[in-house]
């Protein structure tokens, strides 16, 4: 059985000139969709080239962590489409946000979808600062249903 995995911990680094052709491409695509959809962080457009460059953003209340898991859902949708034997997986697992790649190669979840989802899950993660967000509590499996 062959399994592809896909994690939240593989940044490429933020030398726009040492960045693979096709990433740049999907970065631009995402750029776009980024801006149409008016998404933005304390006020900020998201500047996801910029980023690459090495631009960083000036957050009072944000880490880099919301560009970081956009720039990963990015690249690593980019990398799976590179590949060949794409068909020869049997199963496709997500690790942290990874699930949110693994769900739209697999064809659950559209790309833009996903995009918006990272971008909000990388805005709500980088507030809380190093603390955790699990949410605990009891309720009735009815009620969880």
């Amino acid at each position: 059985m062959r399994v592809a995995g896909f994690q939240g911990l593989r940044p490429i680094g933020r030398r726009w000139r040492e960045i693979p052709d096709y990433m740049k491409e999907a970065l631009y695509e995402a750029q776009e969709i980024l801006k149409e959809r008016e998404f933005s962080i304390e006020g900020q457009p998201i500047d996801l080239i910029g980023y690459c460059g090495g631009k960083t953003p000036q957050f009072e209340n944000h880490t880099l962590t919301c560009m970081e898991h956009l720039v990963i859902y990015v690249t690593s949708i980019a990398e799976w489409n590179q590949r060949n034997d794409k068909e020869s997986f049997d199963a496709l697992l997500g690790l942290s946000f990874g699930e949110w790649i693994a769900a739209v190669v697999a064809g659950c979840l559209d790309y833009e979808t996903g995009l918006g989802v990272v971008a909000m899950r990388g805005e709500l993660t980088s507030q809380v600062r190093g603390r955790s967000l699990l949410l605990t509590g009891s309720l009735p499996i009815q009620a969880l249903r």
